[in-house]
């Protein structure tokens, strides 16, 4: 049986970035923290090569049975025929699911340190993680000990920014490391994270667990940075965001 949602609500969470609230219709949606899944559109108003599928990472957490009725995604706006076409859609307009899919997961290791390197749009599916984290936060502390670094153009361009900051000021177990490469007057980190970075901000670095999303040639970088520090390759998972 084909899986349905409806669009419940659309808003803009940063400059050019749409965030979009389904609920599902019949069943509910069963996924991991950190998992993608595709979207097609019932309906194109504008027409390209490309067609009516996307895949978009959830950026929401699933309840604590992995079940749940509700469930949001992010997309940075583009030209495209199907981006257009997703913005001019109604609530209420249904849209087909398809199956969930994805490896960037916690590990099952509970005492490994968890480092998460994010540029642009790759910071929706560590979104998901995060916010699984902190649904279970006991005396302000995650669960797992989480290191962010993100890096994008500028601060107006960043989703989530507000909510990252306050992870940052009250949750003792989590660190957060930005960069912005376009803002001339911002003041932290002007580049993504490399070894140089992540062996100084991470002092058990060769046995932590990476989280690395992005466009690929930022996860291409991250990844040679690993083999420069020594990193195995079955401490981190890669997730490349190729254009949509």
């Amino acid at each position: 049986m084909t899986m349905k949602a409806k669009i419940d609500n659309k808003k803009e969470i940063a400059k050019d970035v749409l965030q979009v609230d389904f609920t599902l219709l019949k069943q509910p949606l069963s996924f991991l923290p950190g998992q993608y899944l595709s979207i097609t559109l019932p309906e194109m108003y504008y027409t390209d090569d490309r067609g009516n599928i996307r895949y978009f990472s959830i950026c929401t957490p699933p309840e604590l049975n992995n079940e749940t009725w509700q469930f949001s995604i992010a997309t940075r706006l583009s030209s495209s025929a199907y981006k257009r076409s997703l913005l001019r859609l109604l609530f209420g307009r249904e849209v087909e699911l398809g199956i969930v899919s994805g490896e960037l997961l916690l590990p099952n290791n509970l005492t490994q340190e968890i480092v998460m390197i994010a540029g642009g749009m790759g910071i929706t599916p560590l979104m998901g993680i995060m916010r699984w984290l902190q649904a279970q936060a006991k005396d302000r502390r995650w669960p797992r000990t989480v290191t962010l670094f993100y890096v994008n153009r500028n601060e107006e361009a960043t989703p989530w920014l507000p909510e990252l900051r306050d992870y940052d000021r009250k949750i003792k177990n989590f660190h957060l490391h930005l960069a912005m490469t376009e803002q001339a007057d911002w003041q932290g980190l002007d580049r993504l994270a490399d070894h140089e970075i992540i062996r100084k901000q991470i002092s058990d670095y060769k046995n932590a667990y990476y989280l690395v999303a992005g466009p690929t040639g930022m996860v291409m970088k991250v990844a040679n940075n690993f083999d420069r520090l020594g990193i195995r390759p079955e401490n981190y998972k890669l997730e490349e965001f190729v254009g949509y």
